[in-house]
């Protein structure tokens, strides 16, 4: 009987939590706006004034159509603001004054993509960007057979590139192709690496990338290998 009223309890709160969260949501909060709002902006060095104009648009049309009496839904533009794609997040409440205060936070360039002759930006959820006012920073160049689902799927390899610091330092793209796989494309000597068709580099790959570039420099020359191979274990196969 104890088990079946501390169910009963449960549901309830769970319900009751929901119930609350419904009324939050749809119900529009009651403030006092006097059609002035103030936004403050994050991360928005690569994009131009038209980012902001448009993110300014689409709030002040909602504040046109959604305003009666003086209720404001402030949970519809947040969602209204996110659905820009120049922004990540954003958030709309008052402060003390009662005035209407916006922060959004602009999507940031993570990666690059040649295709068609064309250089294209991704964020790092893999959603590709509008063109850029300042893209200054080396961001990694993908190329070759990436469509936008594989820009997606080679996200974890990327990371994994920005993070270690030799590969960080070392490679500066990244091409694939479906009947060989990945191949990084180095900074240094411009020698590709193949790596196989796995978006990682294992460890004892990498072991291999930093003593054959010791190697490399140290008793051979740029010109020894257009690319090598170290798909296989404890081998690697220079390309001429």
């Amino acid at each position: 009987m104890k088990v079946y009223h501390s169910a009963l309890k449960y549901l309830f709160l769970v319900f009751l939590i929901g119930f609350m969260y419904y009324l939050i949501y749809l119900i529009p909060i009651s403030i006092n706006y006097d059609d002035t709002f103030f936004i403050d902006y994050q991360n928005k060095d690569y994009f131009d004034q038209s980012a902001s104009d448009h993110i300014e648009e689409l709030i002040a049309q909602f504040l046109i159509t959604d305003s009666l009496d003086k209720d404001i839904n402030t949970h519809m533009l947040e969602e209204l603001i996110i659905s820009s794609v120049y922004v990540d997040k954003a958030e709309v409440y008052l402060n003390l004054r009662g005035e209407l205060n916006i922060d959004v936070d602009f999507r940031q360039p993570f990666l690059s993509l040649l295709r068609d002759d064309r250089l294209l930006y991704f964020d790092d959820d893999g959603l590709i960007l509008p063109p850029l006012s300042d893209a200054n920073r080396s961001f990694l160049v993908l190329s070759g057979d990436f469509n936008n689902d594989k820009v997606k799927e080679v996200l974890t390899l990327i990371n994994q590139i920005y993070n270690h610091s030799l590969l960080n330092k070392l490679i500066g793209g990244v091409h694939y192709k479906e009947e060989n796989g990945y191949t990084l494309s180095a900074k240094t000597c411009d020698l590709g690496i193949n790596i196989g068709v796995n978006p990682l580099i294992e460890k004892n790959q990498i072991d291999v990338i930093d003593v054959f570039y010791d190697f490399l420099l140290l008793r051979l020359n740029c010109n020894y290998c257009q690319s090598i191979n170290i798909t296989y274990d404890q081998q690697i196969i220079c390309i001429k």
